[in-house]
């Protein structure tokens, strides 16, 4: 039998020899889990890449479609985080190693992430996060919102709105500015939804599904 599975890679591209991937390992996994808990150096995987955003990084800045990105907002459901980790990596390798200088620029932050899951259990590189913000305030920020929140929970509650998106990430549209999105294709849909219905169009934002 073959097992297919379909996952985002969260480690680099040029981490040669490693491809990190987050999955769920509870029933909601799938079949696969018990595949990836299994193997062991030695076996053998066939792996197929699936395509996704590209973006063209360069000693003169990021850029998407021709045109340069100076700001990220990015909205996770669920395991769709694990894309937006490898662009946040990306990203802040590429100010904090390839064009440092560009940091001058910076007023306020440039990569902005908005986390949506069901419970708090669901939430994945929480720490990272919290660390990643910790280290570099300036420049990373990100906001989790739950569904069933335990007591106590102090950020964000229900789904994510049209509202929360001006809030936690950015407004205006502007074009040196990209809405990026990963999660279930109900989730991108009504963000899809939200995005458009505070004014931007469809060259603003990327979604995976």
């Amino acid at each position: 039998d073959t097992l297919v599975g379909y996952f985002s890679p969260v480690t680099r591209p040029e981490d040669e020899g490693v491809i990190g991937i987050l999955c769920r390992t509870d029933l909601k996994g799938g079949p696969i889990v018990n595949l990836l808990q299994d193997i062991r150096p030695g076996d053998d995987l066939l792996v197929k890449a699936m395509g996704g955003l590209k973006l063209d990084i360069t000693n003169d800045g990021i850029f998407w479609q021709g045109r340069e990105i100076k700001s990220f907002g990015l909205m996770a459901g669920g395991t769709g985080l694990a894309p937006m980790v490898q662009i946040i990596l990306e990203y802040m390798h590429y100010i904090t190693k390839r064009n440092p200088k560009a940091q001058n620029d910076i007023k306020e932050p440039t990569i902005n992430l908005l986390y949506a899951a069901e419970e708090e259990a669901d939430l994945a590189y929480l720490s990272f996060l919290e660390n990643l913000h910790e280290k570099y305030p300036k420049i990373f920020r990100f906001y989790p919102v739950l569904n069933k929140p335990p007591l106590g929970w102090t950020d964000g509650v229900g789904f994510v709105t049209a509202n929360m998106i001006k809030e936690k990430l950015f407004y205006p549209p502007k074009n040196d500015q990209l809405i990026v999105m990963c999660g279930p294709p109900i989730f991108e849909k009504i963000m899809t939804e939200n995005l458009q219905r505070i004014g931007f169009t469809p060259d603003l934002y990327y979604g995976y599904n």
